[in-house]
């Protein structure tokens, strides 16, 4: 299944526009149950544009340390902000 399949074509547009215009935009779903529809939007790789959406499983969030959910909520955080940077999306801040 193919991202358009999935979002229409207006939902491929839509985020085409996010990307030419410099928008910044990461998403990260949380579930607590299996979610293949959230996983092969993770999945899905598109041509021009960059990978923008992290769903990560915990079944039990309330079972581990806050250091550990923290660690699963930036997870792909530093590759997407390189990717969004050499897409010219973000800038490389300097002091």
């Amino acid at each position: 299944m193919d991202r358009e399949t999935v979002l229409g074509s207006s939902g491929i547009d839509l985020n085409k526009k996010f990307d030419k215009a410099g928008i910044a935009v990461f998403v990260k779903v949380l579930t607590l149950v299996k979610a293949p529809f959230w996983d092969s939007m993770d999945d899905l790789e598109v041509p021009g544009l960059i990978d923008n959406l992290d769903a990560k499983r915990i079944a039990d969030p309330a079972g581990m340390s806050d250091l550990d959910f923290a660690d699963a909520m930036v997870c792909e955080w530093n590759s997407w902000v390189n990717l969004a940077i050499r897409a010219g999306i973000l800038r490389e801040m300097t002091h």
